[in-house]
């Protein structure tokens, strides 16, 4: 019998091994995979250990489950990949600057690809927003979300789909982190300069350039983070 507090540790190394099958092709997409029994006996583990692992394979997507036909495995797409690591960046502790340098990733690549992509109403959608910014100086609380749609509206005008959820999902987790922080800078000249020259790049179309000013304006900002958080880290 499995000790309790070792269910999650048996219930991840099943999950590992069984998703490895999968994507190293051993199971392929239309492939069924062994019975509860069969699973079972093949990792020496209990039939709910196996139940809550066939749960969160079917869950992310990448089994599907018949009624009174077994799991068979589903073509893995793009979409699978993002469900697997979505409650990773979600519910796992992650450092502040770690999820700014991962979102100064995907924004240097997403306004190179906005540069080669944008149609006109994405661009004016940048513009737009580039003026609420500008239009929110007087108000830092205001202007945090102005910066926050802003930085949105450059990662959709790729039109990559995949930097767009990432960039949502990302928003969503530096909403409350960075607003103490983006609220004591005050106004913020620096970013109106960035971000209005990285609109002008996307506008005429210079990929490159694009990218380069993203990763100035996305690097100052963390450099901005470290010392805000110096300053405001008790000492011992």
């Amino acid at each position: 019998m499995e000790h309790p507090n070792s269910n999650v540790g048996i219930s991840e190394k099943v999950y590992g091994q069984i998703l490895e099958m999968i994507t190293s092709g051993q199971c392929k997409p239309g492939d069924k995979i062994p019975s509860e029994n069969e699973l079972k006996d093949m990792f020496s583990a209990s039939r709910n250990t196996i139940r809550i692992v066939l749960n969160r394979l079917r869950t992310l997507g990448i089994i599907d489950t018949r009624h009174g036909g077994g799991s068979y495995v589903r073509e893995i797409g793009s979409d699978v990949y993002l469900n697997m690591l979505i409650p990773t960046v979600l519910f796992e502790k992650n450092d502040l600057i770690d999820i700014l340098e991962f979102r100064k990733a995907i924004e240097v690549q997403a306004v190179g690809l906005a540069a080669q992509n944008a149609d006109e109403n994405a661009i004016s959608q940048l513009k737009a927003a580039s003026r609420r910014f500008k239009q929110s100086a007087s108000d830092p609380e205001k202007q945090w979300m102005m910066n926050t749609t802003l930085h949105m509206e450059l990662v959709r005008a790729s039109k990559n789909r995949l930097f767009i959820t990432m960039e949502e999902l990302i928003q969503n987790i530096l909403t409350n982190e960075m607003k103490t922080f983006l609220i004591s800078q005050g106004e913020d000249i620096d970013s109106n300069f960035y971000h209005g020259a990285i609109i002008e790049c996307i506008i005429r179309h210079k990929s490159e350039e694009a990218s380069f000013l993203m990763d100035k304006h996305d690097t100052l900002v963390i450099e901005r983070v470290r010392e805000f958080n110096r300053k405001n880290t008790p000492e011992d």
